[in-house]
């Protein structure tokens, strides 16, 4: 169906003042943590026996004798500026991992001109697909579970608000795990826990899903067919993912992320591919977001792949704030970091 420019004109400027509400409404997607990422740094200067100094609400010094490292928010001085723009470009991230035989999920770029060719690119998967900004970030702008032609102009028009250039992934099933890569080694992994079924081999998934209060939405019916079940289904006796990405909080404009639990084992293909990803970025600190069903099998054995790369990756993605005053990772970053700081 042909669109004109017009109408697709009208329907993104009515989206990007819905944006700008919600913008004045809220705060960014790091910025309402100053506090924390105070806090957060303080202790790890106490930790590594620095000075701390605030030179402004939100950009901080680590003193240690010649050693000077400052701090913005959850800023690291650690990559180069060309890393990280390109960083941000899913597109040319996708198709240099693609080209080192890296998985990662089928996409298409597109733009608003070019919704017919996203139409298409959803008829080849069935299980439904993300559109999103190609250079977004936090969530913003993000559609998932399209599953309909007529779902495509308006997540389109959605996402164009935050950038001309657009993507349409299929959607992969499984959790989400941010797998923190420092120089070239993979020093943290966190899981955002999905919502799981216990099944006892006799009752029905709907059963299941109502004792456990699990909603039976989009998400749920997308978790479910990946497995092929439905809500009629009897499965084996076991655990059954119900839902693979829980619901994200909110604060202000976007949505966020919420890592909830550390993984101790990963499969070593799996820890030779994130830090393979690490290296074609150029990113000495990368966070590698990857989705799958079991962060312990390969790949290639649960569908599943390298969704994203995230430099200037959130550390407070890499802790439990409510047990522990920092991440432990951080130690050895900073540490590092301030012995260059004096070279």
């Amino acid at each position: 169906m042909f669109e004109t420019r017009r109408i697709l004109q009208a329907e993104r400027l009515a989206r990007r003042l819905q944006k700008q509400i919600r913008d004045l409404r809220g705060t960014g997607y790091v910025y309402d943590r100053v506090d924390e990422y105070r806090a957060l740094w303080r202790a790890v200067a106490t930790a590594v026996h620095a000075e701390f100094l605030e030179l402004g609400p939100d950009i901080w010094e680590l003193r240690r004798g010649q050693q000077r490292l400052r701090l913005v928010g959850e800023l690291l001085p650690i990559d180069h500026p060309v890393v990280l723009e390109l960083a941000v470009r899913k597109p040319l991230v996708h198709r240099l991992l693609q080209a080192e035989g890296l998985p990662v999920p089928a996409h298409l770029a597109f733009d608003l001109n070019q919704l017919d060719a996203a139409r298409s690119f959803l008829a080849k998967h069935a299980l439904g697909c993300v559109i999103k900004p190609a250079d977004g970030y936090g969530g913003q702008g993000v559609t998932l579970h399209v599953t309909e032609p007529a779902q495509v102009r308006p997540a389109a028009v959605l996402a164009s608000i935050h950038g001309q250039q657009l993507m349409i992934e299929e959607m992969i099933p499984g959790e989400c795990f941010r797998l923190l890569v420092f120089d070239g080694r993979l020093v943290h992994t966190r899981r955002r826990t999905g919502l799981r079924l216990r099944a006892d081999g006799h009752t029905r998934v709907e059963t299941l899903l109502e004792q456990a209060g699990i909603p039976k939405d989009a998400n749920c019916d997308f978790t479910l067919r990946a497995q092929k079940l439905d809500l009629s289904s009897v499965p084996a006796p076991g655990s059954v993912l119900a839902r693979g990405i829980p619901s994200a909080e909110r604060v202000g404009p976007s949505l966020r992320t919420v890592y909830d639990y550390t993984v101790n084992h990963v499969h070593p293909s799996l820890v030779k591919q994130v830090e393979q990803a690490a290296q074609v970025v150029g990113s000495r600190l990368l966070g590698v977001d990857v989705i799958t069903t079991d962060i312990e099998l390969p790949l290639a054995e649960t569908r599943g792949a390298i969704n994203e790369v995230n430099t200037t990756p959130g550390m407070h993605h890499h802790y439990d704030r409510g047990r522990e005053l920092y991440p432990m990772p951080v130690i050895q970053i900073i540490e590092r970091l301030l012995v260059e700081s004096r070279t």
